[in-house]
């Protein structure tokens, strides 16, 4: 376990209690400092109260002072609207940033929404074909361990063409997920695997995510592992076993994925952090908390090493995992690679009240190995490279209302149905190349999964005015944004295997 030295009191071995934040509510910062600067402009608590408070200060008949008036004020409205207790509460500890907060009859997991847990079948899937940001013909990328799935008898590359007596060959990836949330228990799947087809049983159950997953490039001896989130013990156990088995295996190189990693646990985030150092007794970082001086934390031995490290980052690294980043920059000379982080330095403690409400007071300022801070700024990666986005293509659809859908018939060929493959393909449940005038078996299926998942009544005669409005939703909730291949992915297998001047010369074509 790692050390802390130079500690006045004991809050920070409280693990469950000290956070360092989670990114959860950017825009709250900038309405907390607006807030701040109104109330200062103001002079005042608000203009109305102001001015009663003043006249009641003046005239009562009790000789009350304002402090006594405002004190009694309070407690009265309390007194008759306890319901307030947690909006008042939220107001303050939210006054002076936007990462405290008061959480009524609540818990941490509630709160961070960190379980990872969920209730499904533990397929994560992929598609044969990509086209507009989207995935056709149903793929098994991977299974979640223990899961349904990884029980059943599938494995990844397995083609989906079935779910029960559903023909889903050649359907998006979306479609076939949600027609798959639409099952309460049981699901027979039917797959093409090495031209054979099969036939597998699955029950839902509860399905936990790892937020650590390992991955490996044997030709260039690279470990790649995604962290998630600092969650628990137990992921810095998947993260010790997957360093152990990648050194145990002669991997050399490593790269660590952070992107969207918005923090979590800063206890666990230290315990993360200590398995790359191998010496006992280095900084690898330390906290400030109001009027006192800094806390150190320090490694024990045993750490792992690796001949180039390189840490994938963008705009939603924030918090533990962004300090993570930075003291893996300055311990062990990892390269950052990707966007600037969110710039959450500070943390805070997380306090179970008597009533059951949780409280979050913002009570600290962290900083990396070498005592740099990063708090609104952000971390600045040593190669910027911006995601390869395309803008996917506006098109013109043909019309489609509540008159003409009575032409969507099978097997007819006229513009209604051209106007309904079209919504059905933008919003990645129908192929571009399924989007004609005709209405195949493929719309059949697609327009009775949305009917299916939407709780509609399921067949094209039921189309109607609720199937056009939740059509037409999802139509206008369709990304208009996509990644066609991981650039900066690549740009961090360049820097691994061709080394940091190639890495900036490949991410130099994507500026922009």
């Amino acid at each position: 376990m790692i050390n802390i030295k130079n500690g006045k009191n004991n809050k920070l071995i409280k693990a469950f209690c000290i956070f360092l934040c989670v990114l959860m509510f950017p825009q709250a910062v900038l309405a907390a400092d607006n807030n701040i600067g109104d109330a200062d402009n103001s002079g005042g608590l608000h203009p109305q109260l102001d001015e009663m408070l003043d006249y009641f200060a003046e005239y009562n008949l009790h000789g009350l002072t304002r402090d006594e008036a405002f004190d009694l004020m309070l407690k009265n409205f309390l007194t008759h609207f306890p319901e307030a207790v947690p909006l008042m509460g939220d107001s303050l500890l939210r006054a002076l940033d936007g990462y405290g907060g008061y959480y009524p009859q609540t818990s941490l997991n509630a709160i961070f929404n960190s379980s990872g847990e969920y209730w499904g079948y533990g397929i994560i899937m992929t598609g044969k074909i990509k086209s507009g940001g989207y995935n056709y013909g149903v793929l098994i990328d991977k299974l979640v361990p223990y899961s349904p799935a990884a029980y059943s008898g599938l494995k990844p590359g397995d083609e989906i063409i079935g779910v029960d007596d559903i023909n889903v060959e050649g359907l998006g990836m979306i479609a076939v997920s949600n027609l798959l949330a639409t099952y309460e228990d049981e699901v027979v799947l039917t797959v093409i695997r090495d031209g054979e087809t099969k036939e597998f049983g699955l029950y839902k159950s509860s399905v936990f995510i790892p937020p650590v997953s390992l991955e490996t490039d044997e030709e260039t001896s690279t470990g790649i592992i995604k962290i998630t989130a600092f969650l628990d013990f137990f992921m810095v156990s998947d993260l010790y076993d997957a360093l152990f088995y990648l050194k145990y295996n002669g991997y050399e190189n490593l790269i660590i994925d952070l992107r969207g990693n918005s923090g979590g646990n800063m206890w666990y985030m230290f315990n993360s952090l200590n398995l790359f150092v191998p010496e006992e007794g280095v900084e690898l970082c330390s906290l400030k908390e109001r009027d006192s001086e800094p806390e150190g934390v320090f490694s024990s031995e045993g750490g792992f090493e690796f001949d180039k490290i390189c840490i994938l980052a963008d705009r939603n690294t924030a918090s533990a995992a962004e300090i993570f980043a930075l003291s893996m920059r300055e311990l062990t000379g990892a390269a950052i690679i990707g966007e600037r982080t969110y710039g959450k330095g500070v943390g805070q403690y997380y306090i179970t009240m008597e009533s059951g409400d949780i409280i979050a007071i913002t009570a600290f300022e962290i900083f990396s190995a070498h005592g740099n801070g990063y708090n609104k700024e952000g971390i600045y990666p040593d190669i910027k490279i911006l995601p390869d986005v395309k803008i996917v293509e506006s098109t013109e659809f043909a019309q489609l209302n509540f008159v003409n859908i009575a032409k969507i018939k099978e097997g007819a060929e006229n513009s209604a149905v051209l106007a309904l493959n079209q919504r059905l393909s933008r919003m990645g449940y129908l192929s571009p190349e399924d989007a004609g005038e005709k209405c195949t078996d493929k719309t059949i299926t697609a327009v009775e999964i949305l009917q299916k998942y939407n709780k509609l009544p399921v067949g094209l005669s039921k189309i109607d005015y609720n199937f056009l409005e939740a059509l037409n939703y999802y139509v206008s909730r369709a990304a208009y944004r996509y990644e066609e291949a991981d650039a900066q992915f690549e740009c961090a297998m360049i820097y691994i295997t061709d080394g940091w001047a190639a890495a900036e010369e490949y991410a130099r074509g994507f500026e922009k």
